[in-house]
This record gives structure tokens, C-alpha cells and sequence, in this order.
């Protein structure tokens, strides 16, 4: 009767993949409390919004988003799920804190990729779907 070693049969029946590596190189993005970022890109790219909600139990990823033109889409995604609007008025909401903006310049046609593996590999709280949207809040 011959035993088998399965630590030895799994390595000989490893599976070769393909892996892409894309380097991200992070710019910080000063956020002010009462003030939409007025210095962004003009480029493409990935964003992410770090701080701390009071949904998780610290500092981290809040929400990670694509912009084909940073300066067009960003100021426009903070205020659907982070500041609010009032009166001429823009203050995040008061359950985030400590807030910072970040972005990595990156080609157009890697975007959908490298957006999906940083949400994947931090679950931001804010990209699920319906934060502070209508739809969070329907039946209340």
C-alpha cells in the first residue's frame, strides 16, 4: 500500500496564471471640512477618499472611484456620498472625519480593473449601493 503525500501532489498539480501588476503612484488631495478640492487633475485615474465613518471601527478606505477626468468627476462623487449641499454651502456629513483625498494617474483602459481589485481588497463602506442615496432611504 503506497501512502501518498498530498503536500507534494498539490505542488506537482499547481496551476499556472497570468497576473497583472499595475503600480499606482498616490497624490494626496488636501480635503477641507466645508470645501470641495479645487486642485484636482485634469488626468485619468483612481481615487480613493480615506477617514473615519461610524461604520467602521477606524481609519481606513471610505470609498474608491474611476475618474476618466479627475477635476469633472470627483467633486461631483464627494457630494453624492460624503458632503452635502445646502444653501451655497458644502460640509461633509457629520459622520466622517479626518478626511483625505487621494489619486493615481493611470491609462483609460485599466481603469475598470484597477477600481474593481481596490474595492475588492478594501470593501469601502461608501460604495455600496444606495449610500446616501434615494434609494437608502426609501420607506423610511
Amino acid at each position: 500500500m503506497r501512502i501518498r503525500n498530498t503536500i507534494d501532489d498539490q505542488i506537482w498539480n499547481a496551476v499556472s496564471l497570468q497576473m497583472n501588476v499595475v503600480g499606482l503612484e498616490w497624490r494626496h488631495i488636501p480635503l477641507k471640512e466645508d470645501d470641495l478640492p479645487n486642485d484636482l487633475p485634469k488626468s485619468s485615474g483612481v481615487y480613493a477618499l480615506q477617514g473615519c465613518h461610524d461604520s467602521t471601527p477606524s481609519f481606513g478606505v471610505l470609498y474608491v472611484g474611476q475618474a476618466q477626468v479627475f477635476a469633472d468627476r470627483v467633486p461631483r462623487s464627494l457630494c453624492e456620498r460624503l458632503f452635502w449641499k445646502q444653501k451655497g454651502r458644502v460640509e461633509l456629513y457629520s459622520d466622517i472625519w479626518q478626511a483625505s483625498l487621494f489619486v493615481a494617474d493611470l491609462k483609460p483602459d485599466l481603469l475598470n480593473c484597477v477600481e474593481a481589485a481596490l474595492i475588492a481588497a478594501h470593501a469601502p463602506p461608501f460604495n455600496n449601493i444606495g449610500v446616501r442615496g434615494v434609494s437608502s432611504i426609501v420607506g423610511i
